[in-house]
């Protein structure tokens, strides 16, 4: 795993989301198992997910950015990984600053998409909008965890 990098968690749980218009993002309420659902205290207080949008069989479709640095690729090695030929090994990263979200490429390929216009350098990311990685499309969502009475 690279220098920096937390290992990605899938939200096999249900989870929901609501939106917050005025700023431009919204939270996420998840559902599930102890196992499945992180405390409050061990997340930050900004998250986001990768939801793949495109019917994909056999494929895990959501992925949680909990860490600073998140690859996306092909390879065994990234917290992303989407298991096609037009992924790179490795591919694309998405790197958390405060409660910002940036993608870049890292010489894939086939290149990565943001909303259908190519990335060439780092960018930022805003809730909602869709990144193409090979043959999968992926929609970013941000949002803001709610705070639990008695709990940080």
């Amino acid at each position: 795993m690279p220098s920096g990098a937390v290992k990605g968690r899938s939200d096999k749980g249900r989870s929901e989301y609501e939106d917050d218009p005025s700023a431009n993002t919204g939270r996420f309420r998840s559902f599930g198992s102890p196992k499945e659902v992180l405390k409050l205290s061990d997340r930050p207080n900004y998250t986001a997910m990768l939801i793949i949008t495109n019917d994909i069989p056999n494929v895990q479709d959501r992925f949680t950015l909990d860490g600073d640095l998140v690859a996306i690729g092909r390879g065994e090695e990234n917290i992303v990984r989407l298991d096609d030929i037009s992924v790179s090994r490795r591919h694309a990263i998405i790197r958390r600053d405060g409660i910002r979200f940036f993608l870049r490429d890292v010489g894939s390929g086939n290149g990565t998409y943001l909303e259908q216009q190519r990335v060439t350098a780092e960018t930022r990311l805003k809730s909602r909008q869709e990144l193409q990685v090979g043959i999968y499309r992926l929609m970013f969502i941000q949002g803001r965890r709610r705070r639990v009475r008695g709990r940080m």
